[in-house]
């Protein structure tokens, strides 16, 4: 790696040590590993599997930069983390339908409880439609019983009947059919619509993404988690995962057009006189600012309260959220070559320098070589 470097060594660059490469190697492999719901083993004959539980699962390969582990030195301040499912919890109309990462979605056919990808049955086909996610909580629709409603044709109250499904430059519709390649089907080109006029009285639309194979009872069917879908107009509805102190405040869950705007005159609308920073909330870090001197501060809390300002639940949902931001991170990092090797060949530690974003190292823009 220092051989292929472009420019040459520098002398002048002090960087205190990291954490070594392999245990950052490690740490995205753990969160990779993670974020698979298929487990690595060999493929399965369809043959050997005939009379295995054969079932069809939803996975995606995880793009996050950063690890799981929220108490992780080298990721504490990267905003993207492992996904711990596999679909947003949102998407505005539209959206195609990916991971929180970004990675594709892919439908795989599994065999038996250790899910081993039966990767010889190409050509099988998949159906997908949306259901109605309100409606398949009230009727109390197990997913293990939603393989003797596909049977039955008892899907028809469950099933969206309007093109709210859209495959790549095709036509809006209601149901998309799709082959296997592999024993998988990456959806990569799949999008999911709102219901026109739903959002117009605040509500997203709750939807469940089945897939199924049309004409085949021994395959159980997948249904996935609950999502909501939004119309652009709602694009203030997606919040971020993992917010910096820096970002406005409408990135936080419970802050609504209304709180924008209260936050912003808020000493305008309050007697208590407010530290200058907290005068107009916009940023994150005042949020928690504020909470704070909340808390410090009861006649401030009081006040709040009496002119109802803010919805105490909205309040501390945002209190909640704001809680998990991090601080903008672009700061290099350095990797030294190990002590043993150092000594081992008596000469100075080299080391390479990467470029840094919001706390995900570039490992594939090396800045320097650095030695000491």
């Amino acid at each position: 790696l220092l051989s292929a470097l472009p420019i040459q060594p520098s002398a002048a660059v002090a960087v205190e040590p990291t954490q070594p490469l392999v245990t950052a190697a490690a740490a995205a492999a753990t969160a990779l590993q993670a974020s698979l719901a298929i487990a690595a083993t060999p493929p399965v004959s369809f043959v050997a599997a005939a009379a295995a539980n054969l079932k069809l699962v939803l996975t995606h390969q995880c793009r996050a930069t950063g690890c799981a582990n929220r108490s992780c030195l080298l990721c504490q301040h990267n905003t993207s983390r492992a996904c711990t499912s596999h679909l947003k919890p949102k998407y505005i109309s539209k959206d195609l339908l990916t991971a929180k990462c970004g990675g594709p979605l892919c439908v795989a056919v599994v065999a038996g409880e250790a899910s081993h990808v039966l990767e010889d049955m190409n050509g099988l086909e998949i159906k997908m439609c949306l259901i109605n996610a309100p409606k398949y909580r009230e009727t109390r629709a197990a997913d293990e019983h939603i393989q003797g409603l596909v049977t039955t044709g008892h899907l028809p109250g469950l099933v969206i009947d309007k093109p709210l499904l859209k495959w790549g430059v095709g036509a809006e519709t209601t149901h998309v059919t799709r082959s296997l390649q592999g024993g998988m089907r990456q959806l990569s080109e799949l999008r999911c619509l709102c219901v026109h006029g739903e959002n117009q009285s605040g509500k997203a639309s709750e939807f469940k993404l089945l897939v199924y194979v049309p004409g085949r009872n021994d395959v159980t069917p997948l249904v996935s988690d609950t999502f909501t879908v939004v119309t652009t107009r709602s694009k203030g509805a997606v919040k971020a995962d993992i917010p910096t102190v820096t970002d406005p405040v409408k990135v936080l869950e419970g802050i609504g057009d209304q709180a924008l705007v209260t936050l912003a005159e808020l000493q305008d609308r309050l007697e208590y006189d407010l530290p200058d920073h907290l005068k107009a909330v916009t940023q994150v870090g005042q949020l928690l600012d504020l909470m704070k001197l909340l808390e410090a501060q009861p006649a401030l809390s009081s006040e709040m309260r009496c002119k109802k300002l803010f919805k105490p639940v909205d309040l501390q949902r945002a209190a909640t959220h704001a809680a998990t931001a991090v601080h903008p991170d672009y700061r290099p990092r350095v990797w030294w070559a190990p002590e043993s090797l150092v000594q081992q060949q008596q000469q100075q530690q080299w080391g390479v320098l990467f470029h840094c974003r919001l706390g995900a190292v570039q490992l594939d823009q090396p800045l320097a070589a650095v030695h000491r």
